[in-house]
């Protein structure tokens, strides 16, 4: 590490660390009123990493439970209560099954809270907002800070909130209809940006300064916010990270199909949709709702690295009871100028899905699978027919763009296939499409620091493969007890401050890098019209262009002439 910087992150620690054994005039009991008149009361956190002192509220509820009648149903505003709420705890997570392989079913239907963490209670706003959406395929995940921690965030002082939101069946079971038409969690994550708006100034949060920022299906859960009317105003930047309404995953098409299947399953039966839903909103014990759906049950069949998650967000019905999320195609929503116009950093990793190599590596007739059945190679969503002149075209080009024209007969060919197909591509796609409808800047981030923090490619037993994988840039944002810790004479160090203060200024000014500081030494340009920058982040930070060489221009090409037949 240069010598420089380490001598004055070395002196920073030192300083908040004096700060800290001084002591500020914190309150032991914070007690904020809220807009509805009830009030909480929270805690004080002392960093171990940062040396700061700030508050945390815990558990606090921001909609009415959805349970009973409320089931399946569009969010509430919680009423408000009488008196201290004790928010030094968080509140339960949403019904699911636990991620151990127990099948154990966690959390309750009670669960819309929101955890706030402040520098400083001030009555102000003094603070920009960051707003964290979890990831976990729709299915799992929580706003708990025990897995990810706000510490050095708040520390560059932002004001954090993260959010429970309902995954899986009861967040996005759809029958395309007026009786179900689904995208739950996406509205209580609205709900949530609303009691933001009404209470933020209260923590000291700047309401007109909001970022919205997620990960894997938490980012695509963030792109297709920023696609809703229902946002305006309530959002003004957004990161989504490693996930995009146009990824592998982002929408669900076959939502009906789905549903029906997942019901016999159940043992329900029922004559309409309108039947079904009176019978699930009366099942009193909610625990069949997270019964395992049939693609985590089924074995390696076909190339999982492009498997269309069974629960995810819908293109509304016209006809639905409800304010509708999502109106029409993402594509169509930003070309016609219907998007949320604001910056943005469209944000991917290196390798997102290096753990194809664990399908190259254990699954020894994909080469023939991809010969035999290359539908299953295709983009979801394109409309290109099995065995077509245009299908047959497509596959010949992308033999050439990725095999030498040959079957696949290597490891990293496949891995680059699968990242661009799944998650990069779609991210490009997306900032194009952006920069070329939208005034306000889209920066473009490719995530490929491989160090100490590195975890999730450790854990998946990836470590033999070049590359960050998917979800590996989140130890560089939010410590956890999950993660190692490391030195400041470890360039992990050097990498996460620097991370960490580009998402920070983002939130505050809209530009990652709007002055240079010890970290930020290199001006990040937004993507133009003509010229597409990216910031490749690694032991410094590079700006580039065309990321991935011209494989994604390719695919530009490719999608231009195959997708619109």
């Amino acid at each position: 590490m240069d010598q420089v910087i380490k001598q004055i992150l070395l002196t920073f620690l030192l300083i908040n660390l004096l700060q800290w054994s001084i002591g500020a005039p914190f309150s032991d009991e914070p007690i904020v009123e809220l807009n509805h008149g009830g009030l909480v009361q929270g805690s004080v956190r002392h960093s171990n990493l940062s040396f700061i002192t700030y508050y945390s509220f815990k558990g606090i509820p921001y909609a009415e439970p959805p349970v009973g009648d409320l089931r399946l149903r569009g969010t509430l505003p919680h009423k408000g209560w009488n008196g201290i709420r004790d928010a030094s705890k968080h509140g339960e997570v949403c019904l699911q099954l636990a991620r151990d392989g127990s099948n154990a079913v966690l959390g309750s239907e009670d669960c819309l809270t929101l955890a706030v963490y402040t520098p400083k209670v001030v009555n102000e706003p003094k603070y920009a907002v960051m707003v964290y959406i979890n990831g976990g395929g729709f299915l799992y995940g929580n706003g708990n800070e025990e897995d990810l921690n706000p510490d050095l965030l708040v520390a560059e002082e932002i004001v954090v909130v993260k959010i429970n939101y309902r995954v899986g069946f009861l967040g996005f079971l759809s029958t395309n209809d007026k009786n179900i038409p689904g995208n739950y969690g996406l509205k209580d994550v609205l709900e949530a940006l609303r009691w933001i708006q009404a209470n933020i100034k209260r923590f000291g949060g700047d309401p007109s300064r909001v970022t919205l920022f997620g990960n894997s299906s938490g980012g695509m859960m963030v792109h297709i916010l920023t696609l809703s009317s229902l946002s305006k105003g309530l959002i003004h930047r957004a990161i989504p990270q490693s996930g995009i309404a146009f990824a592998y995953s982002g929408i669900q098409r076959n939502a009906r199909n789905r549903t029906f299947q997942m019901m016999n399953l159940m043992n329900i039966t029922f004559d309409t949709t309108e039947d079904l839903i009176v019978k699930l909103r009366k099942i009193e014990d909610p625990s069949i709702f997270v019964l395992p759906t049939p693609d985590t049950m089924d074995p390696m069949d076909f190339p999982k690295m492009k498997g269309e998650v069974f629960y995810a967000p819908v293109i509304e019905p016209k006809d639905s009871k409800e304010p509708q999320v999502l109106t029409d195609e993402p594509e169509n929503i930003i070309r016609n100028g219907k998007a949320l116009d604001i910056p943005q950093i469209i944000s991917i990793t290196s390798e997102e899905v290096l753990s194809s190599a664990l399908e190259y590596e254990y699954f020894p007739g994909l080469s023939d699978l991809f010969e035999q059945h290359p539908e299953n190679f295709f983009p979801l969503g394109w409309k290109m027919q099995p065995n077509s002149t245009e299908a047959t075209e497509f596959m010949e080009r992308i033999r050439n763009l990725y095999f030498d024209g040959k079957q696949i007969e290597d490891v990293y060919d496949y891995i680059h296939f699968a990242s661009d197909l799944c998650f990069n591509y779609p991210a490009y796609k997306t900032a194009r499409i952006h920069v070329e409808s939208q005034s306000n800047p889209i920066y473009f981030s490719v995530f490929g620091f491989y160090g100490d923090l590195s975890s999730y490619k450790k854990k998946n037993n990836l470590d033999k493969y070049e590359g960050v994988c998917h979800a590996d840039e989140l130890p560089y944002l939010f410590p956890s007890p999950k993660f190692p810790e490391v030195t400041p004479d470890n360039l992990a160090f050097k990498v996460r401050a620097r991370t960490v203060r580009l998402w920070a200024n983002f939130a505050k000014t809209g530009n990652p890098t709007p002055k240079f500081d010890e970290l930020v030494k290199v001006a990040w340009p937004r993507m133009m019209k003509n010229y597409y920058y990216f910031a490749e982040h690694n032991e410094d930070m590079y700006i580039k262009m065309n990321p991935f060489g011209q494989r994604l221009v390719e695919w530009w090409d490719m999608d231009h002439k195959f997708n619109y037949i």
